[in-house]
């Protein structure tokens, strides 16, 4: 139950994280001004960006979820 609890923070910090780089890093990026290609390619470097920042919190999740489940015990 633990681990699930916190497997499951992990992932809603991590949609919470990616929504608001999303939402600044597009305020950002229409405070400049249109530029053809120049603000395409911005646009998806800030795509890859929000997709990175989201799948490495969900591989952080599942990695957590699965560590927090083992016991390792020491060997004298």
């Amino acid at each position: 139950m633990k681990r699930t609890l916190i497997a499951a923070l992990i992932l809603a910090v991590t949609l919470f994280v990616t929504l608001a780089w999303v939402r600044i890093s597009l305020e950002w990026s229409d405070s400049l001004p249109y530029e053809g290609e120049v603000t395409e390619r911005r646009y998806l470097v800030l795509i890859l960006v929000a997709v990175t920042l989201f799948f490495g919190g969900c591989a952080t999740a599942i990695i957590a979820f699965r560590k927090l489940g083992t016991r390792h015990s020491r060997a004298s």
